[in-house]
């Protein structure tokens, strides 16, 4: 029976790491959906399947970038589950998955998209995305926001699993490949320098394994009654703070207390004055809105200045605020002219007070050309096309 508990532990932190915490583990996050073939991939390595583990690695780069990182895993697992002479082989094989899964996505794009698209907004963008989010200020408040609540909420299985690293030495080889996985989709997750609450997903599955081991094992021990209290308070104690703090939180600003944006009164507006075929453009970083009022985007782009430090005083300066979106943007909206324009910016939404849309051109010049200012909900303007 005890042969079953690490994994029915582990599966169990999982739950917990991935259901409780901030609202945004609750999302449809692409971190998640990377996670599988993540999960998948370092199974297969455990078993040696060198090719197979390289193909699913690039399956869940498809989802999220970062998990490029989890091919340094290749180095630990020759060296921890292969002989000698048989290390260049399985690399061999390794690298085989990878071009193969690289080589079948990229035929993928250019049959039914773009290459050159997929390297200007999947690639390129990743350098500015990250190169605004290190600065010391901005690293900071992040981490307060984020990391340190993580840590804090975990902090029994940081410890359980932190008791397994620290042996490294004794571990047996799949044990030290999971101590890797670990530490690499720390990396991972903090290499962009984001650090939002569900960058953390790529950590959680290596959390909750290696914690389920320690615990397992010091169930064996003496003081295995103290180990079973600490945890079933380390882990319900966080879990049914969170709960509580969801069911309490707007589930789209995380608010508990006022002001809380109304946007169901903003989307409601939208609703109840346009056509289930009419689009709309909403200025600022509230694409739930288009969900909330049932209405389609008039352009591409769900939001803009994601990812961006808003409060950080830095230039606007963004993957989606680059030059060459306002072109794209206007080409959007000679294609579908939006029925309402809906500025969040004039109530500082997310924190967008300081871009109001007189500051970019393209927006500017379409409100004063073609639209009139028809309502004011919560501070949020809205302006109607003219007839």
């Amino acid at each position: 029976m005890r042969s079953a508990v690490p994994h029915r532990a582990a599966a169990t932190f999982y739950g917990l790491l991935t259901a409780t915490g901030n609202p945004r583990l609750l999302a449809a996050n692409t971190e998640l959906f990377m996670t599988l073939p993540l999960t998948a991939a370092f199974l297969l390595l455990l078993r040696r399947q060198w090719l197979w583990s390289g193909l699913l690695m690039v399956v869940a780069g498809a989802f999220k970038q970062v998990a490029a990182a989890e091919v340094l895993l290749l180095p630990v697992g020759l060296l921890v589950l292969e002989a000698r002479g048989a290390r260049t082989g399985a690399a061999v094989r390794f690298g085989a998955g990878i071009l193969i899964g690289i080589a079948a996505g990229a035929a993928a794009l250019a049959l039914t998209g773009s290459l050159a698209g997929f390297w200007r907004w999947t690639v390129e963008t990743l350098t500015g995305y990250a190169a605004g989010n290190w600065s010391p200020a901005v690293l900071l408040d992040r981490s307060q926001s984020s990391i340190i609540p993580f840590v804090a909420s975990a902090i029994v299985l940081w410890v359980a699993a932190g008791s397994v690293a620290v042996r490294w030495r004794s571990l047996w080889p799949a044990e030290k490949l999971a101590v890797a996985w670990l530490a690499l989709s720390l990396l991972g997750s903090l290499a962009g320098g984001h650090w939002s609450w569900h960058y953390f997903i790529q950590v959680m599955a290596p959390l909750a394994l290696l914690a389920g081991l320690a615990i397992d094992r010091a169930l064996d021990t003496p003081v295995r009654r103290w180990i079973a209290a600490a945890v079933v308070i380390g882990v319900t104690v966080p879990a049914a703070a969170w709960t509580s703090f969801n069911f309490r939180a707007d589930p789209l600003t995380y608010d508990w207390s006022p002001p809380v944006a109304q946007h169901e009164q903003v989307a409601e507006y939208i609703r109840t004055h346009t056509s289930p075929g009419d689009r709309v453009f909403v200025w600022g970083d509230w694409p739930a809105l288009y969900a909330e009022s049932d209405r389609l985007m008039s352009s591409r782009f769900p939001g803009f200045l994601r990812g961006f430090a808003r409060t950080s005083g830095l230039p606007p300066n963004n993957w989606d605020t680059a030059p060459d979106v306002w072109p794209a943007l206007q080409s959007d909206f000679e294609r579908h002219p939006p029925e309402l324009i809906v500025d969040t910016s004039t109530d500082d939404w997310s924190d967008f007070g300081p871009y109001p849309m007189s500051k970019y051109p393209v927006l500017a010049n379409l409100v004063a050309s073609s639209y009139h200012r028809v309502a004011t909900i919560d501070g949020v303007v809205i302006y109607a096309r003219n007839t």
